[in-house]
């Protein structure tokens, strides 16, 4: 499927270098031009496009009206601002209309490894439907216990960047915007960061605070004690994995930035399943009891949305601009072999035993799936290593 790429800048200086760069690239997606807010939307309502990239500054309408048009509008389009302009309003601004935000002057190559990368996502996710429907998010579900202790925090004469990081670890939704702000190109930063607490050093209190306090992000929860039950369990679950899987790194001498990802990967590993909260056919469905035991609850999802949890959160956090490596994990965490490691031990080894260590810990299962498990392992030479992973997890649940 050839996917469609839309460029929108005024300066026609800017437009001509890109199509002359771009013009030998691109087996699967094309590449369009437009030089105002009125121009592009004209257009695409005659076409159909997957991708936009949009000046900030532009006269007239600017870049901020038009994504937040397309937003409203055709949801399923992956919206990415670029600028030169450093402002930090303008970021935040950015947050709430665009999954990313990539700084002038435009590296020809980067663009075409993030055009790339969409294109791979979007084929690898084949659902329009859910395109629309994750595109279209104004902001994961956040608990509220976490919300009112967050700005409790800020409203200190102190406010300590250690609890706030420590707070925010607890919540899947904000842990991810987090990541997703700090890693972008406005912060400049030359590597990923897969540590909440250096991300929270490096936004500063104002930017967190203006990130929880936004009304486009968060979604306070308003009676319905099922869903908040819901989402609770999906937190306490992926805590429990984030923990498990970093214990598990340790014991196996993993450099720290791979037990950082641990960390990060076990706390977004299920955040596909917060998506699907939102979806109310999806928990219509859900509420009747229909994830019978005859069918796995990855088939269950499969049959119900053409996707499982595991690619839908993976989508999310690929448009989001999260480091790919974090990325895979999120989508293979329930079916690893899917994956090539290049050495014995990963971060999606990591996760992987510890989702199923402590789901079995949970739900007192012994032998769910362990053929399968062992069998993965052995392409690894990591059988021998069940033991003690198993040991950890035992005190680790104590």
């Amino acid at each position: 499927m050839i996917r469609k790429v839309l460029l929108v800048d005024d300066d026609i200086n800017i437009t001509n270098a890109i199509r002359r760069n771009l013009r030998r690239a691109g087996e699967n997606w094309r590449i369009s031009f437009c030089h105002s807010t009125d121009e592009t939307l004209a257009l695409m309502q005659q076409e159909s496009f997957n991708i936009i990239f949009s000046d900030i500054r532009m006269p007239g309408k600017d870049g901020f009206h038009l994504l937040r048009t397309v937003s409203e509008s055709f949801p399923g389009v992956v919206r990415i601002i670029f600028s030169g302009h450093y402002q930090e309003e303008s970021v935040l601004d950015a947050v709430r209309y665009a999954h990313q935000y990539m700084s002038k002057p435009i590296d020809h190559k980067m663009l075409v490894k993030t055009i790339e990368y969409i294109c791979y996502l979007q084929d690898l996710l084949n659902n329009p439907l859910m395109e629309d429907e994750i595109g279209g998010l104004k902001g994961l579900q956040t608990l509220p216990d976490n919300y009112i202790s967050l700005l409790r925090e800020f409203q200190n004469d102190e406010p300590s960047l250690q609890r706030i990081a420590a707070l925010i670890k607890n919540d899947l939704a904000l842990t991810a915007r987090v990541m997703q702000l700090v890693n972008s190109a406005f912060f400049g930063v030359p590597n990923h960061i897969n540590n909440c607490e250096q991300a929270v050093a490096l936004l500063g209190i104002s930017n967190i605070k203006n990130l929880l306090v936004s009304s486009r992000f968060f979604n306070i929860f308003e009676g319905s004690p099922v869903l908040h039950l819901s989402v609770e369990r999906i937190w306490r679950h992926s805590v429990k994995v984030a923990g498990l899987a970093k214990e598990i790194a340790i014991y196996e001498r993993a450099p720290a930035k791979a037990v950082d990802a641990c960390v990060l990967a076990g706390i977004l590993h299920d955040i596909g399943k917060l998506i699907l909260l939102n979806i109310p056919a999806f928990m219509n469905e859900a509420g009747k009891g229909n994830n019978q035991d005859s069918i796995s609850s990855l088939e269950w999802e499969q049959k119900m949305i053409g996707s499982t949890h595991a690619e839908v959160g993976a989508y999310l956090l690929g448009i989001w601009g999260l480091e790919r490596d974090v990325v895979n994990v999120v989508l293979n965490h329930h079916m690893p072999e899917r994956q090539e490691e290049e050495q014995n031990f990963s971060v999606l080894v990591a996760v992987h035993i510890a989702n199923y260590l402590v789901r079995v810990k949970s739900s007192g299962k012994n032998g769910v799936d362990e053929q399968k498990i062992r069998a993965y392992l052995d392409r690894y030479n990591l059988v021998s290593h069940f033991e003690a992973w198993e040991r950890i997890a035992n005190k680790h649940s104590d």
